[in-house]
């Protein structure tokens, strides 16, 4: 039988499709109080309240909840950047001085943090894909700044930033401001329902990336790799047919042990 490979923060593990029941959108979930951070609670499947897993927390990953929070702060931390950084620029004007910080759209904060943020969300890469030019007029604008502030036309470089600051850093701004938005509607992350030793549960991961056959012959032990695995979970590795790249094997047994200790009534 084929395995349903899921994302599960930016790697890939796979349930044994016979432990599987049915693949659901998240839906809502009641807390259950004094409980470990990955039991996200209890929720209603086809009218039986059974225990919901985070395996992100479950494999020792952050969650998505404090993973999205950290990328939206540090969102708004880079729109304070540049509201500062033109206020620097504005200042070299008024005080006939070189303006110091970086004209490169590259070497500042957001710009280094850009280049090396990947993603599979398509809207959430939309959205900065939106801000790449502004980002790069807003910084393009110190260049010009320099060049009036040489030939002495002062006025012409403060009326420069004033049109960027109502139009090209509005726009930027506003994207950056919307990113937390985007960030939380774009998020849906996937229950897998599954049974195994005798306990009924959802496993929650990011996202359901295929179901697919994985050759015997090709699954093995973390432990016979020479490598020590990080999690009860996950102790064996197969190979995809696709790309032969490399899926850690949940042992969906494992991973509910718990859930039927504390919730046996959910079974």
């Amino acid at each position: 039988m084929p395995w349903v490979v899921a994302r599960v923060h930016h790697q890939l593990a796979a349930l044994h499709s016979s432990a599987v029941r049915e693949l659901v959108i998240m839906p809502e979930v009641t807390p259950v109080p004094r409980m470990p951070d990955y039991f996200r609670g209890v929720m209603n499947w086809r009218g039986k309240i059974i225990p919901c897993i985070d395996l992100r927390k479950r494999l020792g990953m952050p969650g998505a909840k404090e993973e999205l929070d950290e990328l939206a702060g540090l969102i708004t931390a880079r729109a304070a950047d540049h509201l500062a950084w033109l206020e620097e620029l504005y200042k070299s004007v008024e005080e006939r001085r070189r303006f110091t910080l970086t004209t490169d759209p590259h070497a500042c904060a957001f710009g280094q943090w850009y280049d090396n943020f990947r993603t599979n969300n398509l809207t959430v890469s939309a959205l900065l894909r939106k801000m790449d030019a502004p980002h790069k007029a807003i910084h393009a604008l110190a260049i010009r700044v320099e060049d009036l502030k040489e030939q002495g036309k002062f006025e012409d470089a403060a009326r420069a930033i004033h049109s960027a600051r109502e139009t090209t850093l509005a726009r930027l701004l506003d994207l950056f401001s919307s990113f937390e938005t985007v960030l939380q509607e774009s998020y849906r992350p996937v229950a897998v329902i599954v049974h195994a030793a005798g306990t009924l549960a959802a496993i929650t991961v990011d996202s359901v990336e295929a179901v697919e056959h994985i050759a015997s012959a090709t699954i093995e032990e973390l432990s016979e790799k020479g490598v020590e695995s990080y999690s009860s979970v996950i102790r064996r590795v197969g190979q995809r047919p696709k790309d032969g790249g490399l899926v850690g094997l949940i042992d969906e047994a494992q991973i509910l042990e718990w859930a039927s200790a504390a919730l046996p009534q959910a079974a």
